[in-house]
């Protein structure tokens, strides 16, 4: 027994040694969700980390956290990059009372504060504003649209569409498949349109309803996709290379690995880096350390690169990708579920 005492016990301390060698850890995020007008706590809802992913057009949720009947939460995740947060998803909005809405406080994600999970952040609180309905005759239908790559002027689905009046919302709704939607129930009076969505800029116009529809596209909303920044994207690469986080992830069972090499200053003047190219290996470690698959050794051009690992045949569990790139090495994990 003090045998195998002292075998769990050295295998517990390697993998602590691995995973602290791996700067390899889970972070937690913690705060509270109130509503705006009277600072009550709101509950029965979730609280989701997530980030944009300018490559495939799309966010990421990565972790989530129930709301308690304070309106107090803590979510856990092991994700060691930049995030937005937020309450209340897109999908369900007709069934709750408030706007996805990020933090500190704001329906708009391009305005929304990033948190760093690494620094184990509390006190990250965000405030929603209810969606109060009304009772009246009138309501504004129209299409959100967008530009397509050739230039095209298409419907944009999956848009959140608000009716604000006075500070306040009275309705919000989704644009359905065709980019179109429709906010009745609406009294006589002025009212603001916002319309947003993760990836896109936000726009908003101005409507003035005297009991009948506004139709006809009236307000003309269009939101146009937002890329990176490839200016501050090229500056803030102070190292020869970058490792992204794979994507999916969690993943079953294949995942994409993406990353970029750059020369630095030095050695473009020194003529390095050019047709011989620079020695780049990306390695896959399991949870002890051992690798289990070598997906790249070779000598690339700077560029960006991208490689899909299939892990049909490895079981669940926690893995490590390894890129080492000029004798500097970076490390992500990820999560393989079957």
């Amino acid at each position: 027994m003090e045998k195998l005492f002292k075998i769990s016990v050295y295998i517990y301390l390697t993998v602590t040694s691995i995973l602290n060698s791996y700067n390899y850890a889970q972070y937690s995020i913690k705060g509270n969700v109130n509503y705006s007008d009277n600072n009550s706590p709101l509950s029965n809802d979730k609280v989701y980390i997530l980030y944009y992913n300018y490559d495939l057009y799309q966010p990421v949720y990565l972790d989530s956290a129930d709301l308690n009947q304070n309106g107090v939460y803590s979510i856990s995740t092991f994700y060691n990059d930049s995030v937005l947060i937020c309450v209340g998803k897109i999908k369900i909005i007709d069934y709750q009372d408030h706007v996805q809405t990020y933090y500190q406080s704001t329906i708009d994600w391009q305005q929304a504060q990033k948190i760093y999970p690494p620094d184990n952040p509390s006190g990250i609180n965000i405030s929603v504003d209810r969606i109060i309905p009304q009772s009246g005759n009138s309501f504004i239908s129209g299409t959100i649209t967008t530009i397509d790559s050739n230039n095209n002027i298409v419907p944009l689905a999956g848009a959140t569409v608000v009716a604000e009046s006075g500070s306040v919302f009275r309705k919000a709704i989704i644009t359905d498949s065709l980019g179109n939607y429709s906010l009745d129930s609406l009294s006589t009076g002025t009212y603001t349109i916002l319309a947003t969505k993760i990836g896109y800029s936000f726009d908003s116009a101005s409507v003035s309803t005297n009991g009948n529809s506004i139709t006809s596209n009236h307000p003309k909303l269009r939101l146009t996709r937002v890329h990176r920044n490839k200016q501050s994207l090229t500056s803030g690469l102070t190292n020869l290379f970058k490792l992204f986080q794979n994507f999916p992830n969690p993943f079953n069972p294949t995942t994409k690995i993406k990353f970029s090499i750059s020369p630095s200053p030095s050695k473009m003047e020194r003529g390095l880096g050019g047709e011989a190219g620079i020695s780049v290996t990306l390695n896959i470690y399991d949870l002890l350390g051992h690798i289990v698959i070598t997906l790249i050794n070779e000598k690339l051009q700077p560029g960006t690169y991208e490689i899909e690992w299939n892990a049909s045949g490895y079981s669940s569990g926690i893995y490590f990708y390894e890129l080492v790139c000029e004798n500097q090495k970076i490390v992500n994990r990820m999560l393989l579920i079957k």
